[in-house]
């Protein structure tokens, strides 16, 4: 698993839009109420992720763990030997379609297991080929890990993907465009819904199209100060906030620490 994160790490940078992610860390993160829309492979390479609020699940060196495209998990990021790094793949709802209708086993836990060789091969194979072929053909790649699992014993997968919330949808729509000013009426119109039924649906959700902006803003944010270098002040203008330090203040009330704060665990000391 360390060699094909490696690998995945040299690919990102030849292509830093790539449909993966490696995190990684030389200090403990500890992040709050951070936002999951789609369903979520994470493939721990070194150290350990734990997830939730008295880390129910915890995810060592060698095993997998697959999330729920939907809510928010506490999480924290534990180096073991001087770093910690995790491989992050989503996946879409269409990519599900492949799997066999048989009843999901009902569980509270998310799939997790061990990162055998099978798996670690098709994951090999996801990375080569997504910096060498159209997006598109990628879902068939992702299909295969699907059936891969389902085969192993992992029936829990058609759990993951629900039917969208508006409240998803809308976090999509805002994450592609950030910085936009994105309106009520102009969210609405995209959806192909008035205002006042935009606000009424959100409502019965129990949100507000401000937090839900904010999430999806901040959410970026996050994945951004994970995997670049940027400057914290350019990422806060690329998510839409002209005050730096209004941004920061928001993340901290999101995640539980600062954008400085959390990339000081990127960093050796």
């Amino acid at each position: 698993m360390q060699s094909l994160v490696s690998r995945a790490q040299q690919l990102l940078q030849q292509q830093p839009d790539a449909p993966f992610a490696v995190y990684s860390s030389v200090r403990e993160q500890v992040l709050l109420n951070v936002p999951v829309v789609k369903p979520l492979l994470v493939c721990v390479a070194d150290g350990c992720k734990q997830l939730g609020d008295r880390a129910e699940i915890s995810c060592t060196a060698g095993h997998f763990v697959f999330l729920p495209g939907s809510g928010r998990i506490n999480m924290r990021n534990i180096p073991a030997q001087s770093r910690y790094r995790a491989l992050l793949m989503e996946f879409e709802a269409d990519d599900f379609a492949a799997l066999d209708a048989s009843p999901a086993v009902a569980s509270d836990q998310p799939p997790a297991g061990i990162i055998d060789e099978l798996l670690l091969h098709s994951l090999q194979q996801y990375i080569d080929w997504s910096v060498q072929v159209p997006a598109a053909l990628l879902s068939l790649r992702r299909q295969e890990i699907l059936r891969l699992l389902q085969w192993q014993g992992y029936h829990g997968l058609t759990s993951l993907v629900r039917a969208p919330s508006l409240s998803q949808r809308l976090h999509q729509l805002i994450r592609e465009q950030p910085a936009a000013d994105h309106t009520a009426a102009s969210l609405g119109r995209q959806l192909a819904m008035s205002e006042a039924t935009l606000h009424r649906r959100l409502k019965a959700e129990n949100t507000r199209l401000q937090d839900i902006k904010d999430g999806a803003r901040l959410g970026l944010a996050l994945h951004w100060l994970q995997t670049g270098n940027d400057a914290v002040s350019r990422i806060a203008e690329n998510c839409g906030y002209v005050s730096p330090s209004r941004f920061s203040e928001k993340f901290r009330q999101q995640f539980g620490l600062t954008p400085s704060e959390l990339r000081k665990t990127r960093l050796m000391e």
